[in-house]
């Protein structure tokens, strides 16, 4: 009790006098440390000394310590947490074995023995009360022992094999500035925050490993070594590279090497027997020289070799630009890494694989450019990512575009991204913000999404930078920002100092920057509403449609280029600017792409002609994204086939993939040459993305539908024998409303409301005498059905659920043919049903998975009937005859036998039991209650070739209204199979192979010629998992 109500006190404390305290003021903090790698125990061991400078204004009698390797300790951890809420398991069914955490520590300050109490929900947050305060001005020497047991890679620190990637791994004193104490558990999505001072760090391992870290190194034997290992390596790079990616036996004699480190706030290392070594040079402008390294591996050694290339231009961009490089050397290391592309510390960075050299250099530039703003600017990145992710992307931007022509690093084919002038990063941020699901860039790293992360922490303030670079001037925005580095550097800026700095320097107020881009999710949307010519020039009518009155350019545009541009300051409502007179085709808002406007469609008009603001059209082949300077008809092929239509051949039209729009069509026609006819497909959707938080999005729909179902010949008819194709088309207008608790959450519940009108064709007999009947023709049967559903789930990566409740009403008419004549009889019925998923996660990428169906019928028009039932009764296996609203798509919908009859669909009882129309089709089939449960199972160990093969068992029972069914017995009612399934593409195809079936189920595969085990395998295809415009709507891009 008394530590709970200490930490309570120390934490009310802290906070409150951080709160009072507004004067800056930095502590120091300097560390010696000595440590062993035992790399066949995966542990370090040895001691710390920290020298800790108080130069608050006032006496502090604790300090907070983190202790980031206790994140690895255990699942509970703020770590642990947050991977789980990604949608990662991967650690949390992680064995003990591979666990990290800290032991034998003994902490005593300036000789005295200190407490130190852990908190109780963060594992890797302590506070070491001090035995004596420690005052202004003071300095005491903190000592302890301690051993940290290195995890197996699960985001920054750790091992693979014996390659060690050794960052967060010492004790470490938590920042104490103006704002109080920033104790803050480790994240994998979220980084740190830490105080300056100098280094001197041991390291005693075998003597084979290679080991690239912060600081200087010391030790004259080991730069002899590294010397030698660079001849080596330039010797390999002539002959070529070896492939194996082996780990050679350690060394039995070990080695220490010793670095220092000076005015940095944290220290890093790597160490690999495989390490390749290559030496470079970077030359500042003062005349000062710093060494550059590259230290790889073999697996992509031959786009490291010019890697120590790399890190010495970005060096010297980043001097040139921004400030001088303070340190003596810069490394970047080819290394594990489980958190990102690449990770920044002091002097070094772990550069993940790239896959090219242009993102190599990509990655290197970004991560190099780290030590200026972390290193040197060092703000709070857990609770300000945008101050070192985003202004360091916006250099690493610049760089990229001097050095290879656009920001992007990695390629993406042209012809998908419809020669946009849109990149993949301005389309990576359109996508959410289109959606109002961004968030601001200003949040506290676990206040993200992971996807929104990467936009609102790196793409958008990025960009967002090179707006304000371009509207103050190239020049003027370097000198504001070199000021700002001279004047902050080896400290702690925040937020409001940037803003205090940059405003008075440009003279300007930067709202616009500042509340509008980064401390909101606000959107900035300008349109060019009309132009009029005089001999002075143009008069251009602009609409701020948005929400932020930034700044923004003008060009008049020739030829596509820009022949003039002026900036305009920004403003709310609609003015009337004026543009100089010049020999322009058509007038561009942001021609260059510079701000965030989230609609460029309506950022350009034409100086001439009718429709000013017509844009040319283009057919886009394969193409997926926006091209804001056209309009653009998106083609790609399209192919199908079914029994009945044949292979089927057409174009799937579309406006466009990404990003999210309002409005949202897609066409495929395709002509059936089995048919001779048309099929197809065809969506539109209207879509509203409200501001509020809890509304996803509202959509109205219409979605259309056309394919033959079966295929008859040899009827008699008047002239002869005859054939016919059957056809069923659909019109399905639909409102559905998304709902979320947050924007973290997996949480989630829709609403939808759709009416199905469909109409299939069936054959027409009339009597004839004494002769029987002949076939006259075909006629539509119409039905419309009313369906109100409503859902709720959770997609966590633990034990997710989905349930679902359905209402259906329907109308329909049915030709019923009598003995001199044909009539229509109406037929209805009222059901609801209700389906529970849910998934019991017993391992990593392993579960458990049950699925509940219940149907009920409440009203029915056939229920009396002696012998059959009509299209809507519940079906214990979800066949294409018993489809009736048409949801699926089947090769042979209306197959009695074949191979194209066991094609199946996990709907209403998601039995495998396949029997095509066989009994008449009333075989497992209710027009009064169903129930049905399905379990399916991973195994717990991967066969060989990691085979997905998953045993499943299904039980149903269906009730019986037919009076003809008032014998059955209720052994008769219940089915139950137990088999194995194959499960490809995550369930969009799937073969299941029977094992073990009820006596029912046996009798009647056997009645209807399904004897051999092969006529019983059964399988299905669910093409709409693969439908594109829903993959990329999945929650993967909204978390």
């Amino acid at each position: 009790m008394r530590t709970k109500v200490l930490l309570s006190l120390l934490l009310f404390f802290a906070t409150n006098i951080g709160a009072q305290e507004n004067a800056y003021f930095q502590q120091h903090v300097d560390y010696k440390i000595n440590v062993s790698l035992d790399d066949e125990k995966h542990t370090i061991s040895g001691d710390i000394e920290i020298a800790y400078t108080n130069h608050a204004p006032h006496a502090l009698d604790s300090i907070y310590f983190h202790f980031w390797g206790n994140a690895f300790k255990t699942t509970g951890s703020a770590f642990g947490k947050q991977k789980l809420r990604t949608g990662s398991t991967k650690f949390y069914f992680s064995p003990k074995k591979s666990r990290g955490y800290y032991s034998n520590l003994d902490f005593s300050v300036d000789g005295q023995k200190a407490d130190l109490m852990f908190d109780k929900n963060n594992p890797d947050i302590a506070v070491l009360l001090l035995p004596e305060a420690v005052g202004t001005g003071e300095t005491i020497l903190i000592k302890s022992p301690f051993s940290l047991k290195i995890p197996d890679s699960f985001s920054r620190l750790g091992h693979v094999g014996t390659s060690y990637q050794m960052t967060q791994w010492y004790p470490k004193p938590a920042v104490y500035d103006r704002k109080g104490w920033h104790p803050m558990p480790y994240l994998d999505l979220g980084e740190f925050y830490s105080e300056f001072g100098n280094f001197d760090v041991s390291i005693t391992l075998p003597d084979n490993y290679v080991v690239g870290a912060s600081g200087v190194l010391q030790t004259a034997s080991e730069i002899g070594f590294l010397k030698n290992k660079i001849a080596e390596t330039e010797a390999l790079a002539k002959k070529g590279f070896p492939v194996s990616e082996d780990f050679p036996a350690s060394s039995p004699t070990t080695k220490t090497i010793r670095y220092v480190a000076e005015n940095v706030h944290d220290f890093a290392w790597f160490a690999d027997k495989r390490f390749h070594v290559l030496k470079g040079e970077a030359k500042l402008g003062s005349g000062k020289k710093v060494d550059t390294w590259a230290m790889f591996t073999n697996g992509e050694a031959e786009i490291w070799e010019k890697g120590a290339e790399y890190v010495a231009r970005a060096v010297e961009f980043y001097s040139v630009t921004v400030g001088e490089y303070p340190w003596p050397q810069a490394t970047a290391v080819h290394s594990a890494l489980s958190a990102g592309g690449g990770m920044e510390y002091p002097m070094i960075t772990v550069i993940g694989d790239a896959g090219s050299a242009k993102l190599l250099d990509d990655v290197i530039t970004h991560e190099v450019g780290h030590n200026w703003f972390y290193g040197i600017l060092a703000s709070n990145e857990r609770d300000h990512a945008w101050m070192d992710e985003g202004m360091n992307s916006y250099y690493e931007y610049r760089y990229m575009r001097r050095y290879h022509g656009q920001r992007v690093g990695f390629e993406f084919p042209a012809i998908f991204l419809n020669h946009s002038p849109e990149d993949l990063y301005e389309l990576a941020y359109l996508f959410n913000a289109r959606r109002n699901m961004d968030q601001p860039c200003d949040l506290t790293s676990d206040g993200f999404t992971e996807f929104n992360y990467g936009i609102s922490a790196y793409v958008k303030p990025g960009t967002a930078m090179g707006h304000l670079e371009q509207y103050l001037g190239t020049g003027e925005y370097d000198r504001i920002m070199q000021l700002y580095f001279e004047k902050w550097k080896f400290k702690h800026p925040y937020p409001e100092d940037f803003r205090q700095l940059v405003e008075t320097e440009s003279g300007k107020d930067l709202s616009w920057f500042f509340d509008g881009y980064l401390y909101s999710n606000k959107k900035l949307d300008y349109a060019i509403a009309g132009i009029e010519e005089d001999e002075n020039g143009f008069d251009i009518l602009i609409k701020n449609k948005g929400e932020i009155a930034a700044p923004f350019p003008i060009s008049g545009m020739k030829n596509e280029d820009a022949s003039a541009t002026k900036w305009f300051e920004g403003f709310k409502g609609e003015q009337t600017i004026h543009f100089p007179k010049g020999e322009y085709d058509k007038i561009v808002l942001d021609a260059e792409n510079v701000t965030l406007d989230v609609n460029r469609k309506n950022n350009f008009i034409k100086t001439s002609g009718p429709l000013k603001k017509m844009e040319p059209l283009r057919l886009g082949f394969l193409g997926a994204a926006e091209n804001s300077s056209r309009s653009t008809l998106n083609v790609w092929p399209a192919a199908g086939y079914n029994k009945y239509d044949g292979a089927m051949f057409g174009l799937a039209l579309h406006n466009g993939l990404l990003p999210a729009k309002n409005l949202e069509w897609q066409l495929a026609p395709m002509f059936g040459f089995g048919s001779k006819d048309v099929a197809g497909l065809a969506n539109v959707n209207y879509n509203i993305f409200p501001k509020q938080e809890k509304i996803k999005k509202i959509s109205f729909g219409i979605s259309a539908k056309r394919f033959s179902f079966r295929s008859l010949d040899s009827l008699r008819s008047e002239t002869g024998f005859a054939s016919t194709h059957l056809q069923y088309q659909r019109l399905v207008p639909s409102v559905k409303v998304e709902l979320r608790r947050s924007l973290t959450s997996r949480f989630y519940q829709t609403l939808q409301f759709r009416s199905i009108f469909g109409n299939e064709e069936s054959t027409d007999f009339e009597p004839v005498d004494t002769l029987g009947v002949f076939y006259v023709g075909n006629s539509n049967k119409g039905r419309t059905i009313n369906q109100l559903s409503w859902e709720i789930g959770n997609k966590r990566a633990l034990n997710p659920f989905s349930f679902r409740l359905v209402f259906e009403h329907q109308n329909s008419n049915v030709r019923v043919l009598s003995s001199d004549t044909a009539r229509f009889e109406k037929q209805h019925h009222l059901k609801a049903s209700f389906e529970l998923k849910t998934s019991y996660t017993y391992d990593k990428g392993r579960s458990f998975d049950v699925r509940i169906f219940v149907g009920k019928f409440f009203q029915s028009s056939d229920r009396t009937n002696a012998f059959s039932y009509y299209d809507e009764a519940f079906s214990l296996t979800g066949e294409g005859f018993n489809d009736y609203r048409y949801d699926e798509l089947y090769f042979g919908r209306s197959e009695p036998d074949g191979l194209l009859s066991r094609q199946i669909s996990q709907r209403e009882g998601g039995l495998k039991v396949p029997l095509g129309n066989s009994f008449g089709g009333v075989a497992g089939r209710s027009n009064s209650f169903l129930f049905a449960v399905n379990i399916i199972a991973d195994l717990p160990q991967d066969l060989p070739g990691k085979l997905p093969l998953r045993p499943y068992f299904d039980l149903g029972y269906y009730g019986d209204k037919r009076p003809i069914a008032s014998d059955l017995q209720t052994s008769d009612r219940i089915w139950w199979q137990g088999g194995v399934t194959l499960d490809l593409f995550k369930g969009a195809f799937a073969i299941h192979f029977p094992a073990v079936n009820s006596s029912k189920v046996k009798d009647l595969y056997n009645q209807s010629g399904r004897s051999s085990f092969f006529k019983r395998i059964s399988f299905n295809l669910d093409i709409y998992k693969l439908n594109p415009w829903k993959m990329v709507n999945v929650d993967t891009f909204d978390l």
